[in-house]
């Protein structure tokens, strides 16, 4: 009892044509379109955030070696360049001498700069224009952890950061720029 059951849907011209190829294409392309430009912003955020972190990183490594070996640790800026390094500065002499650990230096990320797109800070004081308000651009960490007091600004071409030094204490926060500057928690 074999009953032939009629087949409803034939692919006997599998292919597909030209038209059927370029239609997908072009919804492909506009769906693209639609991504970028929100992948882009996203990529940019993640490079500041990175940067902010790698930063602290470097500053907090510079606090607790200081404490460590009981000696100053310098970490220094140079904001046109987009450039930062953190020493031990055993002679006391604030200059990055041989004998002396170092870390970096380190270059800031592809679109990352020093500096905010506003002019003033979380505390309302003026953003300076290199993005470092710390004196000679240079963070200085003394044998007890504390510093001196600052803030650096870092933005990329849509936002802006700030990380703050608490001078007695060496602590850091972080604050973001958006319609006004909220710090972190």
């Amino acid at each position: 009892m074999n009953a032939h059951i009629p087949c409803l849907c034939r692919f006997e011209n599998a292919g597909v044509t030209l038209l059927e190829l370029m239609m997908v294409l072009v919804v492909m392309v506009v769906l693209a379109s639609l991504a970028l430009p929100g992948f882009g912003r996203h990529t940019a955020r993640s490079r500041l955030i990175q940067e902010a972190d790698r930063l602290e990183a470097v500053l907090g490594q510079a606090r607790l070696a200081a404490m460590d070996q009981g000696c100053t640790w310098r970490v220094v800026f140079w904001p046109a360049e987009g450039r930062y390094l953190a020493f031990s500065d055993l002679d006391g002499d604030a200059e990055l001498d041989d004998q002396e650990s170092r870390d970096g230096p380190h270059t800031l990320y592809a679109g990352v700069v020093f500096g905010a797109s506003v002019t003033s800070g979380p505390n309302n004081s003026g953003v300076p224009t290199d993005g470092i308000s710390f004196v000679n651009e240079r963070v200085s960490f003394s044998c007890l952890g504390s510093c001196n007091a600052g803030t650096l600004y870092l933005r990329n071409a849509e936002e802006s950061l700030a990380l703050r030094l608490l001078p007695a204490s060496g602590t850091i926060t972080r604050w973001v720029y958006a319609q006004g500057w909220q710090e972190e928690r």
